[in-house]
C-alpha cells in the first residue's frame, strides 16, 4: 500500500480571487485535474475555497455565466483543512 506522501501532489495548481472561471478551466485541462484550490493572493498559501469541474458547470456555465466570471462566484467555501 502506498503512503499519502507517495501519491500526493507537492506543487498543485492553484488560483486566486483575481482569476476567472476560464482561467480555472484552462488550468484544469493543463494539469489534468478536476479540482483547483483557491488561495489568497498575498501569500498564495492560505486556502480560502476550492473549485471543481462540477462547480464550473453547475454554478458557472449552466447559470449562463461567461468565462470572465470571477472565481468567487462559483467556488465552494468555506473549506475546512
Amino acid at each position: 500500500m502506498k503512503t499519502v506522501k507517495e501519491v500526493m501532489t507537492t506543487q498543485p495548481a492553484a488560483v486566486t480571487l483575481q482569476d476567472n472561471i476560464y482561467e480555472v478551466a484552462v488550468k484544469m485541462r493543463d494539469f489534468d485535474t478536476g479540482f483547483i484550490p483557491v488561495v489568497d493572493s498575498e501569500t498564495g498559501r492560505k486556502l480560502i475555497g476550492v473549485i471543481t469541474d462540477r462547480d464550473l458547470v453547475l454554478r458557472g456555465y449552466a447559470d449562463k455565466h461567461s468565462g470572465s466570471t470571477s472565481v468567487e462566484t462559483v467556488m465552494s467555501k468555506p473549506v475546512t483543512s
